[in-house]
């Protein structure tokens, strides 16, 4: 390699990591964060160590958001986009930021020590404006903040403290203590076959959104020969969740029991926990967890001198959306881009390196200690008839308490605006951007698979918001987040956009409501993955729901109303050339 400092990193960071390609994005986290972005005579150290292909990493680095082949400053600073941040003061930070750096978005300073850039939602919107700056959480940031955060850094000191978990309300299952050695002892008392029926008769349902059965799913990957793997999806990254962060930060072992137990009936040896690159800040001390785990002879070979041998690693995302949908998470935890793959077959048939693999969420996976320990009954008994147990929640926006929220399936609507605070309420996002917009009039609708599924996120807005910024906003993310496989979510989801731009400006005519109707339609059916076939949700349910904002906005009077302002143009052209 060119330089001393080359050679002393591939022989101290990269001489500990296996270098081979389902390893390729932590050794990309390595060399990005060594030299704040990846060199290219480190993709051609790695081609000829691997049997990786310069095209084929150059496709991996482009594929995620915190990847660069540009240097992306000594300081990296990422400033949160999600709506929430927009509510909260977006604008006023970025503004604050820019001035304070002499830089604008998208820009490195000159002296390479400070680089500033966006992302969408980084698991904090409950405490907003944030900001994620070399892998550090920064949180409810005002002008005054960002300049005290800027004078530190330019002194090298920075903020080594983590986010809030702001847990506002607990219930009977989740953030309890539970008692790994007793739960794993109970476990050991049945089989595996018989630990996937208690899972069964539980009625657990996978608490990613989809609500699949979680015993069932079980099932389906023990009719295929192993080896097998488990995967807890640690991607949250639906914009407004952040209930699987305040469960890492706050019931960390109680997720990795979880895995263990799934790990037990499927008699797998290997799990993996994938986890979000915003959540960064939480490897360590997750590490940490496992190697208390393994001390205590609770996690590895022989658990506690029983026959079931299980460990668990960390996979670190690099900024993907998409990779949340569980073909695509495998994809990345291979090493490569997160894409996700055709079905049949499914994961649980043909998964991570080609073996039965189960992907189930962090919440699905804190749910299993207690149904362990205290039985399929009692957590039968909590719920409706479909939905069995409870819920986390992760409510932000326009309410005096945002937080993480443990409630029991069939709460109303009503009663969680109460029980946060909400005040002169107006539209409520249930489930994300890919989920569903209610308005006042269906309040007493129940949080439960039956009425209004959610993977967690609950996003309120009063009527002082513009509906129409809202749906921008979120078109903005799946825009950005489509992984461009498929042509009508690649090119469909910019035409949205495009049009939604035109109507806000006050250009629109009733012709475009039909057009990105059309559109979302087109999306939904063609696209291959959850993201394209939810994209138009935000769309299509405005429209239903707060039609009059889009009517407020177009000429009912024209066909056409031409977006090229001559003069506008030309009084461009006269500043350039002065």
């Amino acid at each position: 390699m060119d330089t001393i400092r080359d050679q002393a990193f591939i022989k101290e960071r990269l001489g500990s990591l296996k270098l081979y390609t389902s390893n390729l994005l932590k050794i990309l986290w390595a060399i990005q964060d060594e030299y704040r972005y990846i060199p290219q005579r480190f993709i051609h150290y790695l081609c000829s160590q691997t049997e990786l292909t310069a095209e084929a990493i150059y496709s991996v680095i482009s594929f995620y958001h915190y990847f660069s082949l540009e240097h992306r400053g000594d300081n990296t600073i990422y400033l949160d986009t999600s709506i929430t941040a927009e509510m909260s003061g977006y604008k006023a930070i970025r503004k604050a930021f820019e001035q304070q750096l002499g830089i604008k978005v998208g820009e490195v300073s000159s002296c390479m020590q400070f680089g500033l850039f966006e992302t969408s939602c980084m698991g904090l919107a409950d405490q907003g404006p944030a900001a994620l700056i070399n892998h550090q959480a920064y949180t409810n940031l005002t002008p005054e903040k960002v300049k005290q955060v800027v004078a530190d850094l330019m002194i090298c000191q920075s903020s080594t403290s983590l986010p809030a978990s702001n847990i506002r309300q607990s219930g009977p299952i989740f953030f309890q203590t539970n008692k790994t050695k007793s739960t794993l002892k109970k476990m050991f008392k049945s089989t595996p076959e018989q630990v996937v029926e208690i899972i069964k008769a539980s009625g657990l349902r996978g608490r990613g959104g989809a609500g699949f059965p979680t015993g069932t799913k079980w099932e389906f990957c023990r009719q295929h020969e192993g080896p097998r793997y488990v995967f807890a999806n640690g991607d949250e990254g639906e914009p407004g969740t952040f209930k699987d962060r305040a469960l890492l930060m706050k019931s960390a072992k109680t997720v990795f029991l979880g895995m263990m137990i799934a790990g037990y009936a499927l008699q797998a040896m290997r799990g993996f926990l994938y986890l979000r690159a915003e959540y960064f800040y939480l490897l360590n001390d997750l590490n940490k967890t496992l190697n208390k785990l393994r001390q205590k002879g609770l996690l590895g070979h022989q658990i506690l001198g029983s026959n079931f041998t299980f460990d668990i690693s960390i996979k670190l995302g690099a900024g993907a959306y998409i990779c949340g949908e569980e073909s695509a998470l495998i994809e990345s935890a291979e090493g490569k881009r997160g894409e996700p793959r055709n079905r049949p077959p499914f994961p649980v048939e043909v998964g991570y390196l080609g073996r039965p693999t189960t992907v189930n969420n962090l919440e699905t996976l804190s749910n299993l200690p207690s149904i362990i320990a205290r039985g399929a009954n009692w957590f039968a008994s909590l719920g409706t008839t479909e939905s069995k147990g409870t819920k986390l929640l992760s409510i932000a926006g326009d309410c005096n308490k945002p937080g993480v929220y443990e409630v029991e399936f069939g709460t109303t609507v009503n009663d969680i605006l109460a029980m946060v605070d909400a005040k002169n309420t107006q539209a409520i996002q249930v489930g994300g951007p890919s989920g569903k917009l209610i308005n006042t009039q269906e309040l007493e609708r129940k949080i439960c698979f039956e009425d209004l599924p959610t993977g967690g996120a609950i996003t309120i807005f009063n009527t002082s918001r513009d509906i129409l910024n809202i749906v921008k906003n979120y078109s903005n993310f799946f825009m950005e987040e489509s992984c461009g496989f498929c042509v009508p979510c690649r090119a469909g989801n910019v035409i949205i956009n495009e049009v939604l731009d035109k109507i806000i400006e006050g250009k629109g005519v009733a012709r475009d409501l039909e057009q990105i109707k059309e559109t979302a339609k087109v999306i939904a059916i063609t696209s291959r993955c959850g993201l394209g076939q939810t994209s138009g949700n935000p769309i299509m349910q405005s429209l239903d729901k707060f039609g009059h904002c889009y009517q407020q906005r177009i000429s009912k009077d024209m066909e056409f109303i031409s977006e090229f302002d001559l003069q506008e143009s030309l009084r461009k052209a006269r500043e350039g050339l002065s």
